[in-house]
Order: structure tokens, then sequence, then C-alpha cells
């Protein structure tokens, strides 16, 4: 429902020459300008999410991964937020889970979130990530002030980079399921072990404040 986008296909150096020419011509058959299909060299998630943020040209940035989907009321939802409030600079959504099961991940009910600001953002992420990656949208302004996703993290990027955010500014919540996240067999995050051994490195050298303190 909302149109004034750019969608940006990174292929981060597949090694099927066929896959790559299969995406670039289904961008070409679209003859859409505001879709764009770039090739790189391998490099993993964040430097390709790097990347992504680097040739974009919007006002506002959003992630969506291969196996993921949005609802069609996705985008215009959040850019509503954004042009009504100045002072907000990330966004992030309930969701829910398909493909191994089908159910609602009521983040907002477990969390106790509602539709507006979270308060004590940090505390709240030193204690869980709460954010669907395929959820996020930020400014850009505020992408400058966070900096960039770290490739030393292979399970939890998300969590790490989003956590950044978290440093210097409170999320918006939705409290609408607006993303699809896919559970299958080649999801990274079940890598338990190295997520678990990620997760405590992430919060290691952050100095707890807000709701960490009290728990």
């Amino acid at each position: 429902t909302y149109s004034n986008f750019e969608l940006l296909l990174i292929d981060d150096g597949s090694p099927s020459k066929i896959d790559s020419e299969h995406l670039l011509g289904l961008v070409e058959s679209q003859k859409d300008p505001r879709i764009k299909y770039h090739r790189k060299n391998n490099g993993g998630l964040s430097e390709t999410r790097n990347f992504g943020i680097e040739k974009s040209d919007g006002e506002y940035i959003a992630f969506i991964d291969q196996d993921d989907l949005w609802e069609k009321d996705k985008l215009q939802l959040q850019a509503n937020v954004f042009l009504k409030d100045e002072k907000v600079e990330f966004i992030c959504t309930d969701a829910k889970i398909i493909g191994e099961r089908n159910e609602e991940m009521r983040i907002g009910e477990k969390w106790g979130f509602a539709d507006g600001m979270v308060p004590d953002t940090f505390g709240r992420m030193s204690i869980g990530d709460f954010v669907a990656c395929s959820s996020a949208a930020f400014r850009r302004r505020a992408a400058a002030v966070a900096g960039y996703s770290s490739r030393a993290y292979v399970v939890v990027p998300d969590y790490e980079y989003f956590f950044r955010f978290a440093e210097k500014m409170n999320f918006y919540f939705i409290a609408k399921s607006l993303v699809c996240y896919r559970l299958h067999e080649g999801n990274t995050v079940k890598q338990r072990l190295r997520g678990a051994c990620e997760i405590i490195s992430v919060l290691f050298d952050r100095k707890p404040r807000g709701l960490m303190n009290r728990v």
C-alpha cells in the first residue's frame, strides 16, 4: 500500500551463476526503476546489510530477509509514524511465525508493549531481543549514529546491531503482526551454542542501566 520505495536485492556472491542470472532476469522483467539488483563478493549477512545501506537512497531503511514476508501495509504504517513524529528514529512491530508452525509471536503481549514508544528500550534489550529483524525500520540519520552491523556476529548480528541503536534511542513499537518470519531447518538462529556465546559477547562490554539494574 506504500509506493514510494526502492527495493534493493543484494546477491551476496551466490556460487551459482544460474541463480544470479535468474534473479537479475527477474528484476529486469519487472521493468520497475524502484527495483535494483546488486551483486557483491560473498561476505555474510552483516556485510550484505551494510552494503545495502550504502547503496540505498531513501530517508528510511528497512531490512527483509529473503525467506520472510511483509504484510501489504507494513511500510505504510511505519511511514505514517515517522511522518507524524520527528522524534521517532526506530520502529519495530509484532510478527508471526510461518513454515514449520504457524502462530503469532505475540511480542507485544509477552513484553507488555502497546502501540507507542518503548520506555527504557536499552534496559529491555539487555534482558532479551524483542525485535524481529524483518520488522525493523529506521531513519538513515539513526543508522549514521548507530554505525554498521558487525561481521563478528554470525547468529545474532541483528541483536548486536539493534542494541547499538537502543544505546542511543528508544524504539517505537507497532502492536500488529506486520511480518511473517519463516521458520525452517536452515535458520541461523538454530545454532544455539554459538548464539548463546555471541549474546554473552554482546552484553559483556555494555554498562547495565535501567531495567537491567533491577533484574
